[in-house]
């Protein structure tokens, strides 16, 4: 027994020595006394291999550096060798006391201490050591050897030394017998027990053998342990009981106290064992009291949750239950035969916990106790968590088996409190993370990125996306985090058949949709085969939901295998979609608050702009003002508006019109084209262009792009401003750019300002043009004066002339012949001056609107002609010129005053006497027809039977002699006169044609008259019927 306590103590010793942990050693590997001395030889000699070593030059570079210098010092040899031992484990502080160490092992030969060194890590450590000098043959040093140990470890192996040198002592007070036997059982040696040293000396028992000192079944039972001992060459242990005192050897009546004793036969060799024989009387005791023991805590485990058990590990590594208090039986919920059915123990335990268990039975095999945590599973597959408390108490080294003592606690509620605690630590730090980004970012894709790739990881899913709805229900997945084996489902738009307005309203009011397999959800066959194509076996919808709108789903999906959602997963995601939803409410905020910060930018650009262009503007303005007040040239003024307007507004091209309103069109008289093609001159016809021209007539201005191109320009956008005044309008203004621009208000202002200015300009330029005329025209009057004294001077004096002299002819006339023709000449210059009289009177009443005229006379035509013409065919004659007379075959009666149109008919036919050459014709036409349409054709009864008209009566005189185109426009003048074109030299006052104009107007027609080819006709139109 006291070898086996040795034994023990040496290999705890080396194993703390060398920090390793070793298998508990067998008595039985120890054959004799020479193998423990030679076991404790080795021991000294691992003591000693487990030095530093280090050797150093007479410089102090290292040369040798052992293992072991390594293990302390952390430097390896090749890193240190040749290297100063000052700069590599000597500290500043510590290197005076190193050269003193020097200094002792020069003048004394060695030194023996402590001293701080640092290792290669940084960490500093205290060392013990013994330091030598090098000498070589001579005596001289060359170097210096150090052995040193870390100061704890010094002190150990110190202890340890103390401690075997005791040895001894203690073996020699051991309690134990030790028996030296051969192997027929004859006693060798002997060391008796102190107690028994009296009753059992030497003497009685050497050379002796079993048969004679122990009783006969005792000595058989110790025979065949000797024997089995000796053939298997192993240690064996039995038990025997003896009454003591035992006085008298071999004697079969025995009296005393019943004693229990355990024997342990070790062989020697082949010949000889050593029988070492302890008494356990109290240990037996001790053992029947801990059974009962045991017994009473088996009773009181019975009421607890946690239970106690025994249990073996044999010599393969096997965990054997022996027994186990009742507790484990509410808590596995399977009893003891039905464990030991399944296999024992050990079957109960989570397949991932197997690994703790394990570890669990190899620090037992250390001979240290273990306190382990690891689930199992109870009959109804609920995992139960246990805390297991397992000390070995005792080795059986025959069979090689520990036993082992222990106790399992069920902390289930715990672990589940933990996990629930775990898991809201967890929950706040995903929310809490997810409130910082919120606060640090306002980018919503980052933001939901980073929530999907903290959901998978928090949940351990393989697919996490965020799925926006739209307005019509339809929407896409805009972020997601997916593991490398799922699918993407990034920007799929999905129709899902069930996601219809009421299950939009159910999200919208907080629904939460946990499916943990769709196979076995009751799901509808067709939403079944929508989940299985994007890879869906598991999900969990979570709607986010802001302002009382559905924004979209929160979508957690397991792809390879059904999912069981526990309840704070759930509530977690829950409690994340709220912080997604107010997320996505700062984000579109943000997003408004930079709209409108980009909106108040750009109206501050804009307005910046408006007021840079309304300066230009203005400038521009200012420059047509300027022009229209410093010019009076109607034409230059225009141009330089629509130059400047097509120059400053950057526009294709500008121009203006100038209206006819009386012949209903629209000419382009000034125009700037900077990048389209010309069209200065042309003439619109305003009823072709109604609803363009309607607007512009009534002072408004609109603008409009071309729906259909324009052969020259193309597709244009227009702006039109019409130029006007208070009396009327005068034309219009245009702006011409591509077709998709849109002038803003500045501009149109621009232009209607122009547009007055023109107006302005139109009606200065026309007052002064007027003012110009009535200065031409009163000049002209004023020589139309001159000549109309002139004419009536001339007039009346040439018959007042020709009456005196016929007067005084007549005072002279010898005879009556002459008489009578100077009678008739005073008569006729009398007529003559009563004509012009009558003219000059006649001209005033109809200027003034009081000439009589009686419209109601009937005149037959076809009668009434051929008595007007009648006179002017013996003129016509004498003059050697062809008069014709054609009427119309259907001519009826006129209604007018009939002395008015004798008298239009009479000067017109005067003056074409008086002005055809000879040879010349003179025609005079009459017709009749039922009145003119809108176009100025004559109207058909047979075309518009139903059509209001006015019938005319057309009289057309015709002369072959050329009047010049300008002198046409004066012909109705008063006094005027056509130069040269009397080639009778008949004279005239220029009166005639100014009488017939003012007639033909007093009776409601008109009077026109061309002259071309020769020829030049007076057409007159008068009402049939006034």
């Amino acid at each position: 027994m006291e070898l086996e306590r040795l034994n023990s103590l040496l290999q705890d010793s080396r194993g703390d020595l060398a920090g390793e942990r070793r298998p508990l050693r067998k008595l039985d590997e120890i054959e004799e006394p020479q193998g423990l001395k030679r076991m404790l030889f080795e021991e000294s000699i691992l003591e000693q291999i487990k030095n530093a070593v280090v050797v150093t030059d007479i410089e102090g570079k290292i040369i040798y550096w052992n293992s072991y210098a390594t293990t302390l010092y952390q430097w390896e040899a090749s890193e240190v060798l040749g290297q100063n031992i000052f700069e590599v484990i000597v500290l500043e502080n510590s290197r005076k006391t190193l050269r003193e160490i020097i200094d002792c092992v020069t003048k004394e030969g060695g030194w023996r201490g402590e001293l701080k060194v640092k290792r290669k890590d940084g960490s500093y450590c205290c060392i013990e050591g013994n330091y030598s000098a090098l000498k070589n043959q001579s005596g001289k040093i060359t170097g210096w050897v150090g052995i040193a140990f870390e100061a704890s470890q010094a002190k150990q192996v110190t202890g340890t030394i103390r401690q075997s040198e005791t040895t001894q002592i203690l073996f020699e007070s051991l309690p134990d017998a030790m028996f030296c036997i051969r192997f027929d059982g004859t006693f060798l040696d002997v060391k008796a027990a102190k107690e028994f040293s009296e009753q059992l000396p030497k003497r009685k028992i050497l050379g002796k053998k079993l048969i004679e000192i122990l009783p006969k079944e005792l000595a058989s039972q110790a025979m065949q342990n000797i024997e089995r001992s000796l053939e298997t060459g192993k240690m064996r242990i039995f038990e025997y009981q003896l009454i003591t005192p035992h006085t008298q050897l071999c004697c079969e009546e025995q009296s005393g106290e019943l004693r229990d004793f355990e024997a342990r036969i070790v062989p020697k060799d082949t010949q000889e064992v050593l029988a070492i024989v302890r008494d356990v009387t109290e240990r037996k005791r001790a053992e029947n009291q801990l059974a009962k023991s045991e017994e009473r805590y088996r009773v009181v485990s019975e009421l607890t949750s946690d239970f106690a058990y025994a249990a073996r590990i044999d010599i393969n590594g096997k965990w054997l239950t022996d027994w186990m208090t009742g507790a484990y039986s509410r808590i596995s919920g399977y009893s003891w035969e039905e464990i030991q059915a399944r296999g024992g123990w050990e079957s109960l335990i989570h397949p991932d916990d197997m690994a703790i268990f394990s570890d669990r039975i190899q620090t037992l095999l250390y001979w240290h106790s273990d306190i382990s945590e690891y689930r199992i599973f109870n009959k109804q597959r609920e995992i139960r968590w246990l805390r297991d408390y397992s000390q070995p108490v005792q080795c059986e080294d025959e069979e090689r088996v520990l036993l082992i003592y222990g106790a399992a606690q069920d902390i289930t509620e715990r672990k589940l409190a933990e996990e629930a605690l775990r898991q809201q630590t967890e929950r706040e730090r995903l929310i809490r993370g997810m409130q910082e980004r919120i606060r640090q970012s306002l980018n919503l894709e980052e933001i939901l990125n980073k929530v999907v790739e903290e959901v998978r990881a928090f949940l351990q899913v393989e697919r996490v996306a965020i799925y926006q709805i739209e307005p019509g229900l339809e929407g896409k997945f805009v972020v997601e985090s997916v593991t490398p084996g799922c699918s993407s489902v990034l920007n799929l738009s999905l129709e899902d058949p069930c996601f219809d307005a009421d299950y939009a309203q159910k999200y919208q009011q907080g629904r939460i949709s946990a499916i943990d397999d769709i196979y076995q959800a009751s799901l509808i066959p067709c939403y079944v085969e929508l989940l299985a194509n994007i890879q869906v076996r598991a999900l969990l919808l979570v709607p986010i939901v802001f302002n009382n709108q559905l924004w979209g789903l929160l979508c957690v999906h397991q792809c390879s295998a059904p999912r069981h959602w526990e309840p704070f997963e759930i509530d977690s995601i829950q409690q994340l979609a709220t912080q997604v939803a107010i997320a996505i409410q700062q984000s579109q905020l943000y997003q408004q608050i930079q709209k409108l910060n980009a909106d108040l930018e750009r109206q501050v650009q804009e307005r910046t702009h408006e007021l840079q262009k309304a300066l230009e503007f203005e400038e521009t303005l200012r420059r047509i003002t300027e022009e229209v007040r410093d010019s009076l040239d109607e034409n230059r003024i225009l141009q330089k508006a629509v130059q400047e307007l097509a120059i400053g507004l950057g526009v294709s091209g500008c121009n203006a019109s100038l209206y006819d309103l009386e012949a209903g069109t629209s000419t382009m008289c000034y125009e700037e084209a900077v990048s389209i093609p010309a069209e200065q001159g042309r003439v619109a016809i305003m009823t072709n262009y109604l609803e363009i021209y309607n607007q512009l007539l009534q002072g408004q201005h609109f603008q409009f792009c071309s729906i259909k191109p324009h052969p020259k320009r193309g597709r244009v956008a227009m702006l039109a401003s019409p130029i006007f005044d208070d009396k009327g309008v005068l034309g219009d203004l245009w702006l011409i750019h591509r077709p998709d621009y849109g002038y803003s208000d500045l501009e149109v202002r621009l232009v209607q300002q122009v547009a007055t200015q023109c107006a302005i300009a139109i009606r200065q330029a026309r007052l002064y043009q007027a003012a110009q005329a009535q200065v031409e025209d009163l000049a002209k009057l004023n020589q139309l004066k001159d000549d109309f004294l002139s004419t009536v001077s001339h007039e009346l004096r040439t018959p007042m002339s020709n009456i005196k002299m016929a007067i005084q002819m007549l005072k002279l006339s010898p005879t009556p012949e002459r008489s009578q023709r100077y009678l008739e000449i005073l008569q006729a210059e009398c007529n003559r001056e009563t004509e012009l009289i009558n003219d000059l009177l006649d001209l005033q009443r109809l200027e003034a609107e009081s000439y009589p005229l009686v419209l109601t006379e009937v005149v037959n035509l076809p009668e009434w002609i051929p008595n007007i013409v009648e006179p002017f065919y013996s003129r016509a004659q004498d003059h050697q010129q062809i008069l014709q007379v054609e009427l119309a075959p259907d001519l009826t009666t006129l209604i007018s005053d009939y002395a008015g149109l004798g008298r239009i008919i009479a000067e017109l036919l005067n003056n074409a006497c008086k002005y055809t050459p000879g040879g010349g014709g003179i025609v005079l036409r009459v017709s009749q027809h039922q009145g003119k349409d809108e176009s100025g054709n004559i109207y058909s009864p047979e075309v518009n039977p139903n059509s209001a008209q006015v019938p005319m009566t057309v009289f057309t005189i015709s002369n072959q002699a050329e009047i010049p185109p300008e002198e046409l426009p004066h012909l109705f003048d008063k006094f005027y006169r056509v130069p040269k074109a009397d080639l009778w030299q008949q004279g005239g006052t220029g009166l005639g044609l100014a009488l017939v104009q003012k007639l033909v107007e007093q009776m409601k027609g008109t009077i026109q008259v061309t002259s071309s080819n020769g020829w030049t006709q007076f057409c007159i139109e008068l009402p049939t019927n006034p």
